[in-house]
């Protein structure tokens, strides 16, 4: 099992819309509009979402593509590093005011 979505964040970040099951936490890292969620362990609608996807025209698929690109870029290391360094500055913050 997937415990945090690397595989999905890389796929959105190479432009490439994910099929996923609807549950954490793969569902929290797949770009949301832009790649498909189904209910868990659903085959069917597994079978029948993939079927769709196919069937998007190309414009589509690369729109859906760059709403992935865009979305995993808030995942990249350096963004990450950012926020962290933030959190850290206001835990300090909050600290130094008790």
């Amino acid at each position: 099992e997937e415990t945090f979505g690397m595989v999905i964040l890389e796929s959105c970040a190479a432009g490439k819309p994910v099929l996923l099951f609807d549950r954490a936490p793969m569902n929290e890292v797949a770009a949301r509009g832009a790649c498909e969620a189904v209910e868990p362990f659903n085959i069917e609608a597994y079978a029948l979402a993939m079927c769709r996807l196919l069937r998007l025209a190309p414009a589509e698929m690369a729109n859906r593509g760059e709403a992935c690109r865009a979305w995993a870029s808030a995942f990249r290391w350096n963004e990450i590093a950012r926020q962290q360094e933030a959190f850290c500055q206001r835990v300090v913050g909050e600290g130094r005011a008790s």
